[in-house]
């Protein structure tokens, strides 16, 4: 019976000691928890108040977003500008081009002067450059009185042409550059060759059919005599 009571007492006294374990342990537990929560809410409010910084993020990415944007606008502006500017020019230039009969390129330096229809003239008949100007001129100007002084006379005595060209040749006509004027024959002082370029215009199509005029050059060799101190126009050499 006393055993008995003794087995009791001591259950009884290790139920009380693990009650009270355990009840510590909740404590402990209970502690832990609300510390977690703390740090949690504490987090959660941290996390709430921090948005201020994201705002600032936000705010910076705007600003460099918008200064980017800025410096596209003014590169578009740059580039716009200088397409302005060489439209200009282009416009300028086109105003100032010069007309499609005119040379596109500028004629390099020749011993003789260029020949143009617009200022070539009865020269006379005192040296064959002169007899020259004076052919192109009556030619050009279809001068039958003038060609007839100026050219001299083939077997049935008139006046020798210039022959193996188109028959609106004279209007196409206009200007020569002289080459050379020499006289081809050491024993023969009274025979000149003079070799000019000669510039034409010239009726052409572009690509899609459409015509428009332009100058044309082909090397003419004029052949010319002398007789009685004056020189005169004797053919064309082919």
């Amino acid at each position: 019976m006393k055993t008995m009571a003794v087995i009791l007492a001591t259950l009884l006294l290790l139920t009380v000691t693990i009650l009270i374990i355990l009840k510590r342990a909740n404590v402990e537990l209970t502690k832990k928890n609300e510390t977690l929560q703390a740090q949690v809410l504490a987090s959660e409010t941290a996390s709430a108040v921090v948005p201020p910084p994201a705002a600032e993020l936000n705010d910076d990415a705007s600003a460099k977003a918008e200064h980017r944007e800025l410096l596209r606008l003014r590169a578009e502006l740059t580039r716009l500008r200088g397409e302005n500017a060489r439209r200009q020019l282009e416009r300028e230039g086109a105003d100032k081009a010069p007309s499609p009969l005119a040379s596109a390129e500028p004629r390099p330096a020749f011993q003789h002067r260029f020949l143009s229809r617009a200022t070539w003239t009865n020269a006379g008949l005192a040296h064959p450059a002169a007899a020259m100007q004076t052919f192109l001129w009556a030619f050009s100007s279809k001068n039958e009185a003038a060609l007839r002084e100026v050219s001299g006379l083939d077997s049935n005595k008139e006046p020798i042409k210039l022959t193996g060209m188109a028959l609106d040749y004279a209007d196409k006509l206009m200007g020569a550059q002289v080459l050379s004027i020499g006289l081809p024959y050491p024993g023969n002082l009274d025979f000149a060759v003079a070799t000019v370029i000669a510039e034409t215009r010239e009726q052409f199509a572009d690509k899609e059919g459409r015509p428009f005029e332009a100058l044309s050059h082909g090397v003419l060799t004029l052949r010319f005599e002398k007789a009685n101190g004056e020189w005169r126009f004797t053919g064309r050499e082919r």
